[in-house]
């Protein structure tokens, strides 16, 4: 579930399924159960999308508060700024490691955008819309 584009940036390379699965275990040193994954690499790197597929809506809501838990640590290379609602997503925000992040849950799906600044916005409105319509 990848998008061919995101504000502009076309998508370079991906991976799916297990291989994914396993990656994202190994990023972020957890075993969680996900019952697919994808990520894709836009541009030059000019954005990523990460997306964990769990059992359902009560796997992505718990897959969810462990990530903002995560992130709240003294640790975590991201910096919360803020969250908000979009079209009925509650869209978590944060900076770090020279993008601007999103991260948000659509049915059984946890999304994440790392994404250049100049076309942040963009490119979560695309995502967002994406996954409205990937659910």
């Amino acid at each position: 579930p990848l998008p061919p584009t995101i504000a502009g940036y076309p998508l370079r390379s991906h991976v799916f399924g297990p291989e994914a699965v396993k990656e994202l275990h190994r990023m972020h040193d957890s075993s969680f159960p996900l019952t697919g994954a994808a990520i894709g690499l836009y541009g030059q790197g000019d954005a990523v999308l990460w997306v964990s597929e769990t059992w359902g809506g009560l796997g992505a809501r718990v897959l969810e508060w462990r990530m903002t838990v995560s992130i709240a640590r003294e640790d975590s290379p991201f910096e919360p700024v803020g969250e908000r609602v979009v079209a009925g997503t509650r869209v978590y925000e944060l900076t770090g490691m020279g993008q601007f992040h999103y991260y948000f849950r659509a049915g059984n799906r946890l999304y994440w955008l790392a994404i250049n600044a100049e076309r942040a916005e963009q490119g979560l409105q695309e995502v967002l819309t994406f996954a409205t319509l990937s659910r």
